[in-house]
């Protein structure tokens, strides 16, 4: 992407379209960075949150699409070459593969006449492949362990598959997840931080994303809670499947919503944003004309509604990154399986 004042929009695009069609992938920047790659990985072995994300992911997806970190693992990074790189660009840097999407204080006609000359000898290629889901069955809810031995809290991740962006439910879906963890006000949050002190957060979110993202629930919690906060993680998942929602928390969640909309549609970038959404989602052309008509339209009967259809507690994995010594005998009253696993995945043996 690029940003520029609307004067400089001919060169800005000019630039934007030699590299695009012709780029030097020079091979010192890719040992930079994957430099800077090993780097990352090496700083996330140290943050409980970053292995609670990937865990969850890799044992929600398995090895395929959405299972891995986009920033790959050590063996991975080690092993691209320039030919994978230059490969890469080759197979998915094609213009039946791509969409040019401009924002700003620019004349339809001339930047679309521009952007056609300026593009009009890139040649098609074939069509790149299209990634798949295809996750693991999961029968039961089950709990996965990695211990951190000297640390003060549990980082927890309950969930399992959700569903795509384009889903029919999509905008009930916000709703709901909005009024039982989106917001700071939303039930989880207020249960876990407000009602029981065990956080200083809680929340929930679907990612949705051109195939079905996941569903997760999310808190760094003391360990001596960890059990606890399983449990009200879990009853309120349970509670929203109930249809017990009061119209005036529903109209509070809408009304919310409604309200920061205009906000995200306020400067060219974020426009612009929009308009990737419509094009990589196959959204229709009035869209976000009509998005908080739509939101606005959401039923206490649809928030349940979806509630029953895409939330299961009884089929959720639950990881927990904590001190195994102090959280396992607890979590074992649960009644889930535990299973023992290191920060990459790897089964344990019981202690």
């Amino acid at each position: 992407s690029i940003d520029v004042l609307s004067r400089n929009t001919k060169p800005a695009v000019e630039i934007f379209a030699d590299v695009a069609q012709r780029p030097m992938l020079p091979a010192p920047a890719l040992e930079r960075i994957r430099s800077e790659r090993l780097n990352e990985l090496l700083q996330q072995r140290d943050e409980a949150a970053a292995i609670a994300a990937k865990r969850f992911s890799n044992l929600l997806y398995g090895t395929g699409t959405y299972g891995n970190s986009v920033i790959g693992t050590p063996e991975s990074i080690v092993r691209i070459s320039m030919d994978h790189v230059r490969g890469f660009y080759a197979a998915h840097f094609v213009p039946n593969n791509t969409s040019v999407i401009v924002a700003g204080d620019v004349e339809a006609g001339r930047i679309i006449d521009l952007i056609t000359t300026l593009f009009a000898g890139w040649k098609r290629g074939p069509e790149p492949p299209r990634p798949s889901v295809t996750p693991p069955a999961i029968e039961s809810s089950r709990i996965y362990l990695i211990d951190r031995p000297n640390a003060v809290q549990s980082e927890i991740r309950v969930g399992h598959i959700g569903v795509s962006r384009s889903s029919e439910d999509y905008f009930a879906l916000t709703v709901m997840n909005a009024l039982l963890g989106g917001l700071f006000n939303s039930r989880i949050n207020l249960n876990l931080r407000e009602k029981h002190g065990y956080t200083y957060g809680a929340r929930s979110a679907f990612a949705f994303r051109r195939l079905a993202g996941p569903f997760v629930v999310s808190a760094p919690v003391r360990n001596e809670v960890t059990r606890e906060s399983v449990t009200e993680m879990l009853n309120e998942l349970r509670r929203i499947r109930t249809g017990d929602i009061e119209p005036r928390e529903l109209e509070d969640t809408k009304n919310y919503l409604t309200g920061v909309f205009p906000a995200t549609v306020q400067t060219s970038g974020d426009i612009g944003g929009r308009l990737l959404d419509m094009e990589l989602y196959d959204l229709p052309a009035d869209y976000f004309d009509r998005y908080r008509e739509n939101i606005e339209a959401v039923s206490v009967e649809d928030v349940a509604r979806v509630a029953r259809k895409y939330i299961d507690p009884d089929r959720a994995i639950i990881v927990i990154v904590g001190n195994a010594k102090q959280v396992r005998e607890p979590l074992g009253t649960l009644g889930y399986p535990i299973h023992d696993i290191d920060i990459d995945g790897n089964a344990l043996p019981l202690a």
